[in-house]
């Protein structure tokens, strides 16, 4: 079964004992024609992008549903075309957009599981890297030297970084000016 999404605008003042009896017309014409009704949503009022029928807001509800075949669209457009207080209309076939919407969102799901990884590889080889460095000046502080290299590691965005900061003395420094 094909799934099929219908958003109507009505006018603004139309009352609500008579929206619900455009609705349940609408359902029951679905119903009638081997189609199941899934979903009714009433948006509320809004403003229109432009006048329709002299018009500036307009009420918008949405009615999702499933049909064997695309007649039963053409059934509801119909009576919505008979519906006088009924500005506008759209029908949509959604179960596509569903699918492509469905695959997306397991890709993203995939790309961050990625990440992730990649994030704590690099985090396990900075560990490592540290380990290295913080190992290294014991040894060469035993052999004399004084000033050991900092050790420079890749951060995530693939630029050198120093992990050490630098200790160096400036003669202006701390002095006001």
């Amino acid at each position: 079964m094909r799934r099929y999404e219908t958003i109507f605008i009505t006018e603004p003042d139309f009352p609500d004992e008579e929206v619900t009896g455009l609705v349940d017309g609408l359902n029951a014409a679905i119903t009638e024609g081997r189609g199941e009704p899934l979903k009714t949503e009433d948006w509320g009022r809004k403003k229109l992008a432009y006048p329709v029928r002299k018009y500036t807001e307009g009420r918008y509800l949405r009615l999702e549903y499933e049909s064997a075949d695309g007649t039963l669209t053409d059934e509801v457009e119909r009576r919505l075309r008979m519906a006088e207080p009924v500005l506008k209309f759209m029908t949509i076939r959604i179960d596509n957009d569903k699918k492509r919407l469905v695959w997306e969102a397991k890709q993203a799901v995939k790309e961050k599981e990625r990440a992730a990884r990649r994030a704590a590889e690099e985090e396990a080889t900075a560990a490592a890297e540290a380990a290295k460095a913080a190992e290294a000046p014991e040894t060469t502080e035993d052999a004399g030297s004084d000033e050991s290299p900092p050790a420079a590691t890749q951060s995530a965005g693939g630029a050198a970084t120093d992990e050490q900061p630098s200790t160096e003395i400036r003669p202006d420094a701390g002095q006001e000016g």
